[in-house]
C-alpha cells in the first residue's frame, strides 16, 4: 500500500473518531442545559472554559497550541449554542434586554428633525415634522420623552457609523431607513421597537475582547452557528481605560426578532461579549 493511501486512511479514522466525540459532546452539552434551566446556573463559565483549553494546549507547540486553542474555542461556543438555544425553546419566562421595548405598531406623534430635512421626513414617512438645530438635539428630545420620534439623513447604508457611534449606548433603536427617492434615506428613532418587517434587518453593537486573538472570529460565528447572514459590518476604533485597542462593531444581519435562532443568537452574544446591545430592526432597504 502506498503511504499516501495509508496516511488518508488514518485521517479516515481520526474524522471518525472526532464524529463520534462530536456528537456525545454535542449530546451531553444539551443534558447539561437542562440541568442548568433548572438549576439557574448560568451557561458559560469562563474561568472554566479557560482552565479546559489550558490543559488541552498544554505542552504542544506554538503553532498547534494556537490550532487547538482555536479548535476547542469552537467546539465550546457550539456547545453552549445549543444551550442557549435550549434556554430559548423551553424557558418561557425568558425575556432578552430589548424585549421589553418591543410594540407591535408605533403609535402616532411628531417627529423631532434637523429643519434641513422637515419637508422630506414629513413627505416620506407621513409623520408631523418638527424642526430643530440639529442631529444631537433630535435625538436628546427623544430621549428627553419631548417627542415620540426623531429623524436624521443618510447618504447611504455605508453612512450609518458615524449615526451609530452617537446613539449605540443610548436608549433609542432603529425602527426605519426609508430612501427619500432623490438620493439620502431617512433613518427614523424611537425608544420603542416595532417587530414586524417584510424582509427584515436586525441591527447589532457589539465589542470584543482586542487582547484574544479569534475572539471577533468567535463573535460572528454566533450567527454562522444559527444560519444567519451578515448583511454588513463596520467597525469604529473606541479605546477606553479597561482596552486602549478596543472596537465598536456595527454589524446588519438577516433574521427575525421573534425566530428561534435570532434570540439565540442574540442571547449567547449578550450573555458572552464585553458589550452588546441590539440597535434596531427594519426592512431591508
Amino acid at each position: 500500500m502506498r503511504e499516501q493511501e495509508l496516511l488518508r486512511q488514518i485521517i479516515a479514522g481520526c474524522d471518525e473518531a472526532l464524529l463520534d466525540a462530536f456528537l456525545r459532546r454535542m449530546d451531553a452539552a444539551l443534558r447539561i442545559a437542562s440541568t442548568k434551566l433548572q438549576t439557574g446556573d448560568p451557561i458559560w463559565n469562563p474561568q472554566e472554559e479557560q482552565l479546559m483549553v489550558d490543559s488541552v494546549t498544554r505542552g504542544l507547540s506554538p503553532e498547534l497550541s494556537r490550532k487547538a486553542y482555536m479548535l476547542w474555542k469552537g467546539l465550546t461556543r457550539m456547545s453552549r449554542g445549543r444551550q442557549y438555544r435550549f434556554f430559548v425553546e423551553h424557558n418561557a419566562s425568558l425575556t432578552l434586554n430589548h424585549e421589553p421595548d418591543i410594540v407591535t405598531e408605533l403609535p402616532e406623534g411628531p417627529v423631532s428633525c434637523p429643519a434641513h430635512i422637515a419637508r422630506a421626513v414629513s413627505s416620506v414617512l407621513g409623520r408631523e415634522a418638527t424642526a430643530c438645530a440639529s442631529i444631537s438635539t433630535a435625538i436628546d428630545e427623544l430621549i428627553a420623552d419631548h417627542t415620540p420620534y426623531a429623524a436624521v439623513s443618510i447618504d447611504s447604508l455605508y453612512d450609518t457609523e458615524w449615526l451609530y457611534s452617537m446613539i449605540f449606548d443610548k436608549p433609542v433603536y432603529v425602527n426605519s431607513i426609508t430612501p427619500t427617492g432623490h438620493g439620502p434615506l431617512i433613518v427614523l428613532l424611537s425608544k420603542k421597537l416595532l417587530s414586524h418587517a417584510e424582509v427584515p434587518i436586525v441591527s447589532v453593537v457589539f465589542s470584543v475582547a482586542s487582547h484574544e486573538h479569534g475572539s471577533l472570529a468567535q463573535a460572528i460565528s454566533v450567527l454562522s452557528d444559527n444560519c444567519l447572514n451578515i448583511e454588513f459590518l463596520r467597525l469604529k476604533k473606541r479605546p477606553t481605560e479597561a482596552d486602549p485597542n478596543g472596537l465598536l462593531l456595527f454589524l446588519d444581519f438577516s433574521g427575525s426578532l421573534p425566530d428561534v435562532a435570532v434570540r439565540a443568537s442574540i442571547l449567547q452574544m449578550q450573555s458572552e461579549l464585553p458589550f452588546f446591545r441590539l440597535l434596531g430592526f427594519r426592512e431591508s432597504v
